[in-house]
């Protein structure tokens, strides 16, 4: 039987580098008295990867698409919340770079998974819908 290894998928490894690149950032920012901004974005990046194995482990294109949908959420979180560290200067706008560029390859890598499993998913439902006497394209 074959095993798994999650460490082979390029999202999940780099969805796991944010979330250290996250957790540096907090560890390096001076968040004093912003525990509830610190506790939102520890959560929303630690679901990132969650989510990407989650939809790994899923055999349903439906769940699939919906831990997905959850992931990419995940990182817009993400997003809104180190845009709010830098607003409240706790951090420099040089100081997220890494976790800036993360967050956009993972967006970019999230929307093409999703857009190519809507795809074959429209693909299934179309030929199943189909008129089983009439030929096929």
């Amino acid at each position: 039987m074959a095993r798994f290894d999650p460490e082979k998928m390029a999202l999940y490894r780099m969805a796991r580098r944010h979330t250290r690149a996250v957790h540096a950032l907090i560890k390096d920012a001076n968040t004093r008295g912003r525990a509830d901004l610190v506790n939102q974005l520890r959560r929303a990046a630690a679901s990132i990867p969650a989510n990407v194995l989650e939809a790994a482990g899923e055999w349903r294109p439906g769940k699939r698409l919906n831990y997905l949908m959850i992931a990419k959420g995940s990182t817009w979180e993400c997003w809104a919340h180190t845009d709010s560290m830098v607003d409240c200067r706790l951090v420099s706008d040089d100081a997220i770079a890494e976790v800036r560029d993360l967050q956009n390859q993972i967006t970019g890598l999230l929307i093409a998974t999703i857009h190519r499993l809507e795809a074959d998913v429209a693909r299934r439902d179309e030929d199943l819908l189909s008129d089983p006497a009439s030929p096929r394209r």
